[in-house]
């Protein structure tokens, strides 16, 4: 057994989650006000309300009385035996959570400009002639602001109806991860998978209250990896076409989207293919999918966009020259990493979820299973090229869903405490939400 995996026992699980969350909160607060920065954790109120929740909510689930227990194991036991009645408790909770929140969030730039966007499809104008015109046109394909602009012009120019839509999307991308962990493991990793997925604050955020692209992208790009495991077990060229297709809508939503495009090599590991076979099953998915972004790529070239969004797309690359030495090797962006790793991600993923992420990780590396060597390249595809050029942590958005399955066979490590686990995981992530409340 691994020494972390000792220390880790279900009475210092709890624990550690409840101390790593508090200490952070508190660390947080004090960095706030010492650099005059994000002013929700400047805010005293909010602070100590999460601060004394944090603690109450921690005391509470590790001294749960053991007929609270046995009630949840049944109720686990009985939807893993009911898989529509687990699916309805998952679209659920993430509807509970934008029911709390989507209309008390305040907004920020990014999401205001989003909205502007969207609003093109309700004035009834021409839209790429509009959206040439928005800032959101300099770096991002439209695809999500059609979509969202679309059930606008139906239902009301309102943010509710636009955060309303990302809610849909984030419960379809649960939904998916889920389905991925029966694929590649079993349904109960599945089921672990689609909570942990949830108790990830960044995506809970972004998938109930907070409209923007990376949703997009991630749900198109889990939903492109199912359709790819699926491809690997029941080879169909229907199936390579809709793989093709997901591809490309997740490129007209976001160009991260290329990321994918590594997973396609998985194929090679996989003996069903002979390589003819999968050099067509390549081909169809690579045509499908550069074919539907070169449609985009000629409207915005007509529209004098390809050639802003070209240069904005070699700065974030870090191609460009400074003082002699490419880009990607200057301070600032070393600085932006060290900020990333020590900051940004461990606030999207949530610090109380990395007992978890180390319990998990480590698992899947020792296993090394086909499918956990699947999970570790899904890992290895984002992360790598993001953490090098530009590690905003929403960017790592599309790998979030791995992470819930790394997570999912950590948690199971410890089966005692799996129920108690989860629902702090679960309750800590959407505390954090309350940072945002406008008051």
């Amino acid at each position: 057994m691994l020494k972390i995996e000792r220390f880790l026992q279900p009475k210092f699980l709890l624990t550690a989650m409840i101390l790593l969350q508090t200490l952070w909160l508190i660390l947080g607060w004090a960095l706030a006000y010492k650099y005059d920065y994000v002013p929700s954790l400047q805010n005293p109120y909010k602070m100590s309300f999460i601060i004394a929740f944090t603690l109450v909510v921690g005391l509470i689930i590790i001294y749960l009385p053991t007929q609270v227990l046995s009630r949840m194991r049944q109720i686990k036991a009985y939807l893993l035996k009911n898989q529509m009645h687990l699916l309805l408790v998952l679209g659920a909770i993430v509807l509970i959570v934008a029911g709390i929140y989507i209309n008390n969030l305040r907004w920020g730039s990014d999401e205001e400009a989003f909205f502007n966007a969207a609003m093109i499809m309700v004035e009834k104008v021409e839209f790429f002639e509009a959206y040439a015109q928005t800032w959101m046109a300099r770096q991002h394909p439209p695809l999500p602001h059609i979509v969202t602009g679309f059930f606008m012009q139906i239902f009301g120019d309102d943010l509710f109806i636009m955060r309303f839509v990302v809610t849909l999307i984030g419960i379809a991308t649960v939904l998916l991860i889920y389905f991925i962990g029966c694929e590649l493991y079993d349904r109960y990793t599945g089921f672990l998978a689609a909570l942990c997925l949830l108790s990830l604050p960044r995506f809970l955020q972004h998938s109930t209250v907070v409209a923007g692209n990376d949703i997009f992208i991630t749900f198109f790009f889990t939903l492109a990896v199912f359709l790819l495991i699926r491809l690997q077990s029941h080879p169909s060229y229907w199936l390579s076409i809709k793989t093709g297709v997901a591809i490309g809508m997740g490129l007209l939503s976001k160009y991260t989207m290329i990321l994918i495009y590594p997973m396609l090599l998985s194929l090679l590991f996989f003996k069903k293919y002979q390589l003819k076979t999968l050099i067509f099953h390549l081909g169809i998915i690579s045509l499908i999918s550069m074919s539907l972004l070169g449609i985009w790529l000629v409207i915005a070239n007509d529209m004098g966009l390809l050639s802003t969004q070209s240069q904005r797309l070699v700065f974030h690359a870090g191609l460009e020259q400074d003082d002699g030495v490419p880009s990607l090797f200057s301070w600032w962006r070393v600085q932006y990493r060290l900020k990333a790793l020590f900051i940004e991600i461990p606030s999207a993923l949530g610090v109380y979820n990395i007992p978890l992420l180390l319990l998990g990780g480590l698992t899947l590396v020792r296993k090394r299973s086909q499918s956990d060597w699947f999970i570790l390249l899904w890992i290895a595809v984002v992360f790598v090229p993001i953490m090098l050029i530009l590690p905003d942590n929403r960017y790592f958005m599309p790998a979030f869903p791995a992470l819930a399955i790394a997570m999912a066979h950590g948690v199971r490590l410890i089966p005692s405490v799996i129920e108690q686990t989860v629902v702090l995981a679960l309750l800590y992530s959407m505390s954090t939400l309350y940072l945002f409340v406008r008051f």
